[in-house]
């Protein structure tokens, strides 16, 4: 959703920085001698604007995950190695990567899920 709220965010403030700026260059009569309308080209800079941004979104998106999770898998793994040791105290366990799994209320606020859920998450994404 925030990425979403993002793209139409930039989009807008682009287009209205480009209307600001024609308006302060004086673009329209040229661009009326010529027979064309201000409204649109943002109409037309609208269009193609949010279509390339919405590819763009879609591709970066799928590529990150396509590329990295085979990096992220591999450190995960060598981390889940590590959190084979003995479990941290309970007064710090909130600070390391290993220690005691989170069940019911506690797993609200876990900060990432356990390491095989993880894994098994990056691996099913490919």
């Amino acid at each position: 959703m925030k990425r979403v709220a993002l793209f139409l965010a930039t989009n807008i403030a682009v287009l209205r920085v480009l209307s600001l700026s024609m308006g302060l260059l004086g673009v329209e009569p040229y661009l009326n001698e010529r027979g064309l309308n201000l409204n649109g080209l943002l109409i037309f800079a609208a269009i193609f604007g949010f279509g390339g941004s919405f590819i763009s979104l879609a591709i970066s998106k799928w590529s990150a995950k396509k590329l990295m999770a085979a990096k992220a898998i591999a450190a995960l793994e060598k981390l889940s190695l590590v959190s084979g040791q003995p479990p941290l105290p309970d007064k710090i366990a909130a600070f390391g990567v290993a220690g005691a799994q989170g069940l019911g209320i506690k797993r609200l606020f876990m900060t990432h899920p356990p390491l095989a859920e993880r894994i098994a998450a990056l691996r099913h994404a490919r």
